[in-house]
């Protein structure tokens, strides 16, 4: 059974991969090619459009790419203003997963209904980002609190990323132009 379970949860992340991370890493090579090959004139007209590109394209991809993309946001040494901007969005404007996800955890981790534990709740997140989103709340004390709620599957998504990264890294260690200065299975 569990052969079976691996088995399928290889295909459906090789069909993610297929779909989503080849045409991504496609346009991902498209967006450095005119980042290191277009005249001065063409990088900052594209500047902001790729960096929009990009942060979109990473929140497609999940939380593990959402943290990729977050740390290239602190990295003013490294990409032009526009995407330091454009993915500096992804340290708290992240789009939220449905409520019901969300209340079905907390009462599931709880034990009880949110009512049964909370005076008041909000029913709209105050904040989402890469591995969660929080709620606020008021206990029955008075005491407001942050009600954090990580999101569904994630231990499973950020392992199947990394094991997709893993190959990425093994088939760019191939090309040596690429890994001029740079240990990509090494960042992993």
């Amino acid at each position: 059974m569990a052969t079976a379970k691996r088995l399928t949860w290889l295909a459906v992340l090789g069909e993610k991969f297929y779909r989503t991370n080849l045409e991504f890493f496609h346009d991902f090579i498209l967006l450095l090619r005119w980042y290191f090959i277009g005249s001065e004139a063409d990088k900052e007209i594209n500047h902001e459009k790729q960096a929009v590109w990009l942060k979109e394209n990473l929140i497609e991809l999940g939380p593990t790419f959402i943290k990729i993309g977050q740390s290239l946001g602190t990295r003013a040494d490294l990409l032009p203003l526009p995407f330091v901007k454009a993915l500096g969005e992804l340290q708290d404007n992240v789009p939220s997963f449905p409520n019901s996800i969300a209340f079905a955890r907390i009462e599931k981790e709880l034990g009880r209904k949110i009512n049964e534990v909370y005076a008041e709740f909000d029913i709209e997140p105050v904040a989402a980002a890469s591995l969660g989103q929080v709620y606020r709340a008021k206990l029955f004390t008075g005491e407001e609190v942050a009600v954090k709620v990580q999101r569904p599957n994630l231990t499973a998504i950020i392992k199947g990323d990394i094991e997709i990264l893993r190959k990425v890294t093994k088939f760019a260690e191939r090309f040596p132009s690429l890994n001029e200065n740079a240990d990509w299975a090494g960042m992993l």
